[in-house]
């Protein structure tokens, strides 16, 4: 991946890093290069990630970025920026801030360009993993990906339309709206994604008819459904027996239920393990629906409450790194002491050591909320399947019982995979639905 339009400090400093961890690069006038690596928000020194005042990488010009993404040609990214936004080779996408004119309820350009948001696509090879073996079990069927901005939508339909057009044959077309799934540029190269047909395009509403008459797909891939007009486009496309792929920002349960999908995939983390759904909000595992609560989910709530901790932890860290930053110029400029310099740097320094160790231990927990929950979720998908038989089938014998075992005495002592804690666990979720 080439980032050669960036100032030379800057694009050195980053080839000390890791390009797999690597995820934005935001750039603001006059102040210091700030990079999204590993999940979490850093400044750059020379040499990569850095606290030191000294060693920080300031930005004067971001036009001048932006100018040199477009070899010299701004003004023919015109369209794109229209949504705040332009993608470069290899799918980078660039979002853009300063002065949007406008008019009437769009946008017309950008100019005064204050502050550049530099997005790193990735191709992970496997990350669908889950989504595909409900594909594999209960049938290919449309299906929405959904999360926040930058947790990995679009990383994961390059997967799926991998897994798709190579394992299972299907002929997929892209309909890469801004460029960034298949990312190909004017001579066809760009992620390899198996054999799928790519329709680049300004709009789905326009195109989708167009293509689906010229290539007759059984699956259709695009990102970032909004809008009635790309909700109207792919119901058609649905309504002409093709199966759709879709990425969206809507995380609004009731907005999702109109969309014509019968999965929904909800991305929490980078890298993390999605929730899956069928079109009423029901949870999904392995073996189908799991209709335990309207899609609750046994700890899921702890789970989100702990990574809020660590949200918050690592916030926290980070404004005392800025106002390490403040103190040391202030101590620079004469404007505090040596000595109070000194005091307030133990200080601030004893307190990041400590919420780092704090962080730590965060993460353990969460790791420990996700194990046991786990457990929990498997041990009540079998209650569950199981409520209404009077005879247990081999496969809830195998999950509810760990040991039978037949004594000469014709007695039989059977021992379950769950605990008397695990039931009255249970009782709880129960109550508390």
């Amino acid at each position: 991946m080439s980032l050669s339009f960036l100032p030379k400090d800057i694009k050195f400093s980053i080839d000390h890093l890791n390009y797999n961890f690597l995820t934005e690069i935001r750039l603001r006038r006059g102040q210091p290069a700030i990079v999204e690596y590993k999940g979490k928000y850093s400044r750059l020194g020379k040499t990569g990630l850095s606290v030191n005042p000294n060693d920080l990488l300031f930005v004067s010009d971001v036009a001048v970025v932006l100018n040199a993404a477009t070899d010299g040609c701004v003004y023919s990214y015109t369209e794109q920026m229209k949504g705040g936004f332009i993608t470069i080779g290899h799918g980078i996408r660039i979002g853009i801030a300063g002065e949007y004119v406008t008019s009437g309820d769009s946008v017309t350009t950008i100019k005064s360009i204050t502050s550049l948001n530099i997005r790193i696509p990735h191709d992970v090879r496997g990350c669908s993993k889950s989504v595909c073996k409900i594909f594999s079990e209960l049938g290919l069927k449309n299906t929405l990906l959904y999360s926040r901005p930058g947790l990995g939508k679009t990383t994961m339909l390059r997967d799926i339309a991998l897994t798709l057009s190579c394992d299972d044959g299907r002929n997929v077309l892209i309909f890469d709206e801004r460029g960034e799934i298949a990312a190909m540029d004017g001579y066809g190269e760009g992620f390899d994604l198996g054999a799928v047909d790519v329709v680049r395009c300004f709009s789905k509403k326009a195109a989708i008819a167009s293509a689906i008459r010229a290539m007759k797909p059984g699956v259709i891939i695009t990102d970032e459904l909004y809008g009635e007009s790309d909700i109207s486009a792919v119901r058609y496309a649905a309504d002409c027996g093709i199966v759709i792929i879709a990425s969206s920002h809507v995380t609004d349960k009731r907005i999702l239920k109109e969309m014509p999908f019968d999965y929904y995939v909800e991305l929490n983390s980078i890298g993390g393990q999605p929730r899956i759904y069928d079109k009423d909000f029901n949870t999904y595992s392995a073996g189908g629906v799991d209709d335990c609560g309207g899609g609750t989910v046994v700890g899921e709530q702890k789970e989100k409450n702990a990574e809020k901790r660590k949200e918050d932890i690592q916030a926290h860290i980070r404004d005392l790194d800025i106002a390490m930053s403040s103190i040391y110029i202030q101590y620079k400029t004469g404007r505090i002491d040596k000595e109070a310099f000194l005091n307030l740097k133990v200080n601030r320094e004893t307190e990041k050591s400590n919420l780092i160790k704090e962080l730590s231990k965060q993460e353990i927990n969460v790791q420990h909320i996700r194990k046991e929950a786990e457990e929990m979720n498997q041990f009540i998908r079998c209650l569950w399947k199981g409520k209404d038989r009077t005879e247990l089938d081999s496969q809830a014998v195998r999950c509810l019982v760990k040991k039978i075992t037949v004594y000469k005495d014709r007695r039989v002592e059977i021992v379950f995979n769950f605990s008397k804690e695990q039931i009255e666990r249970c009782r709880k979720e129960a109550r508390g639905r």
